[in-house]
């Protein structure tokens, strides 16, 4: 059993789920009073909390208590505070990448495909290393690896579809749409899960390791998740939780009636041509899994991870979602602009993974690198990792695809930025 790595906060999922519920907490969120962005609401979209610029004290607020601040306030990253989308990339970057990543290779550290792109312009699009070491197939941009819990950004877009549709608003109580609903979750909202505030604690490995794959592992993995006592008071707290996105995908199953997976492909895939995306995994052009550079990982169910993780994908279709993400062509631009906004307080500024601090929106972290707006996310799992950074206000992306699940995706996506962007 590995354990997380510590890229961002938490944004990770190891090989069972388990290992990020132990991570800590943090008290600082957005207030818990949600408004809905839907047409017919006449109330303003939630907004961040400014964050301190010191580590403040742990702090339980009330479900209708709005975030303490400071006068020395720090806030989350903006467009208005980041204006660099006058700083561009060079031109010739490709030879350095290329470069970086081959030393990586050399020193086992990565194997997976690159993609990175500007402003409508791919930069580099390549693979490195072997998708399948037996038969010495290697990776490129149109080879399959799991993305594990990068999906959950899809799932957030599935929710904002879903109330640009009118057929829910983020601001509902979870137990409108989950049966047997508990007690304790009366409170919480599907901005909540969404925002990782909910307190819905994670399962363990022992609840993974006592199913046995069957069609209705997800519904029992479901039960198992309602009967544990929550970590917090909805609201009151951030902590990361895969077993909050199973939940926002048993919501998107019950107001959509059809399957999550079918109407990822129905509304997201399809539209966007993303032909290489999914749950199902196909027998061809498939990165096989390794827990390093030789020790071929175990398989897991991708039945699962419903919410939380289990799509699989590829850096081009990657790409696809990401220039997507800068349209209207899913969702409204306000409902879009929902999905990057720091609502809840991962990292404190000042702390040592992200010294400019780190938030959380809508299935992305957000954060500032290089004095740059990001969107980040990591997904790990056995045999796999993955890491895609969208520098907001600049138009590039980073997408990164390994199945090696030893790689510090992170580090390299470090080590990438000033090469991108010319500053030593």
């Amino acid at each position: 059993m590995s354990n997380c790595f510590t890229m961002f906060a938490v944004l990770c999922l190891t090989v069972s789920l388990a290992a990020c519920a132990s991570l800590p907490s943090v008290s600082q969120v957005a207030p818990t009073t949600v408004t809905s962005t839907a047409t017919s609401v006449s109330t303003p979209p939630p907004t961040a909390t400014p964050i301190p610029t010191t580590p403040a004290p742990t702090v339980t607020l009330a479900p209708t208590t709005p975030a303490p601040t400071a006068t020395s306030a720090q806030t989350a990253p903006s467009a208005a505070a980041t204006a660099s989308g006058d700083r561009q990339p060079p031109l010739d970057i490709a030879a350095q990448v290329d470069a970086l990543m081959n030393k990586y290779v050399a020193a086992h550290l990565f194997s997976g495909s690159v993609h990175i792109a500007h402003n409508g312009t791919v930069l580099i699009s390549k693979g490195y290393g072997l998708a399948d070491q037996e038969q010495k197939i290697p990776n490129t941009p149109q080879i399959r690896f799991s993305i594990a819990s990068l999906t959950k950004q899809f799932t957030a877009m599935a929710v904002l579809q879903l109330q640009q549709q009118g057929k829910l608003q983020v601001q509902d109580s979870v137990c409108r749409y989950v049966p047997d609903c508990p007690t304790a979750w009366q409170g919480m909202t599907i901005h909540q899960l969404l925002t990782h505030t909910a307190g819905v604690p994670d399962l363990s490995d022992a609840d993974f390791q006592a199913l046995q794959p069957t069609p209705n592992s997800f519904e029992q993995l479901i039960a198992k998740t309602k009967s544990k006592p929550l970590d917090f008071q909805p609201g009151s707290k951030w902590s990361y939780s895969n077993a909050g996105y199973m939940i926002l995908a048993l919501i998107i199953e019950g107001v959509s009636g059809t399957s999550y997976p079918a109407f990822l492909q129905k509304s997201i895939f399809a539209p966007l041509h993303m032909n290489d995306t999914g749950y199902v995994q196909p027998s061809d052009k498939v990165a096989l899994g390794y827990d390093n550079s030789f020790s071929k990982a175990a398989p897991f169910d991708p039945v699962l991870l419903y919410g939380a993780a289990g799509l699989f994908s590829t850096t081009e279709d990657l790409y696809r979602w990401s220039q997507a993400l800068s349209t209207t062509q899913l969702v409204s631009q306000k409902l879009l602009d929902q999905m990057f906004t720091p609502f809840a307080s991962a990292l404190p500024v000042g702390s040592a993974e992200e010294p400019g601090g780190a938030w959380y929106g809508y299935g992305w972290g957000i954060t500032k690198r290089l004095n740059r707006r990001m969107a980040i996310h990591e997904g790990i799992i056995r045999g796999y990792h993955s890491l895609v950074e969208r520098y907001l206000d600049d138009k590039v992306s980073i997408i990164l695809l390994s199945n090696q699940n030893n790689t510090e995706l992170d580090d390299i996506g470090k080590a990438l930025a000033p090469i991108i962007f010319n500053e030593k």
